[in-house]
């Protein structure tokens, strides 16, 4: 008798991760749950690609950590690449977000400051560090997933941030920012660097950076 009871409730364990996997592989029912499983597959596909970079980090590893079976993926992605592109275009709409709020924050403050800070924190954060590792790859999928030039949606998103803290983008010129924070990219990554100066260096250059944001600014005083 208590082998039979044994027997049936292996059985019955087995019958249940079966329903529970083709549970997670049906169709979400509500908009709101289908936005939701998505964003928490998101979530854990970030902190996989912060860590392990595009190339190390595959679909079984998101599906296995996010506790979602494989096919509830493609419900929400085309495919690996799909995935990572718009989690890099999130990264992305996040950092703009972030400079758009700093900006209109400190509109009637010390702005030039403010802006200071949030460079120095930005080029510290591992979603930077990741672009830095992962530049040439994030490029490939841009080009393969992008309907909009990127180095254009960057420009643009500086000529409204500009535009934003009431910057005349006649002296202060958007394209012009967008290399100065490409060069901040390189320096930042460069072997070329002394190791030990590699902070100041950056710091300097992000200095620069916001002195011609601000240049009318100093003219005026």
């Amino acid at each position: 008798m208590g082998l039979l009871f044994l027997f049936l409730c292996g059985i019955m364990t087995k019958m249940t991760i079966l329903v529970t996997k083709e549970m997670k592989a049906m169709p979400i029912k509500s908009d709101t749950e289908k936005q939701r499983q998505k964003k928490y597959l998101i979530e854990i596909g970030k902190v996989l690609l912060l860590q392990y970079g595009i190339k190390k980090t595959t679909v079984d590893d998101i599906v296995n950590e996010a506790n979602i079976a494989k096919g509830t993926f493609y419900l929400h992605f085309k495919s690996k690449e799909d995935f990572f592109y718009q989690l890099i275009v999130g990264i992305n709409q996040q950092m703009f977000c972030l400079a758009k709020k700093t900006v209109y924050e400190n509109i009637d403050k010390d702005l030039k400051s403010s802006i200071q800070i949030f460079f120095e924190n930005l080029f510290n954060t591992p979603e930077i560090e990741f672009y830095f590792r992962e530049h040439k790859e994030i490029d490939k999928l841009t080009e393969k997933f992008s309907e909009e030039n990127y180095s254009n949606s960057e420009i643009n998103w500086i000529r409204e941030l500009l535009a934003l803290g009431n910057i005349n983008t006649e002296n202060v010129i958007p394209e012009v920012i967008d290399n100065y924070i490409h060069v901040i990219f390189l320096a930042k990554s460069s072997d070329l660097l002394i190791e030990e100066y590699r902070n100041e260096t950056i710091n300097k250059l992000i200095n620069v950076l916001v002195e011609y944001i601000f240049k009318e600014d100093k003219s005026n005083e």
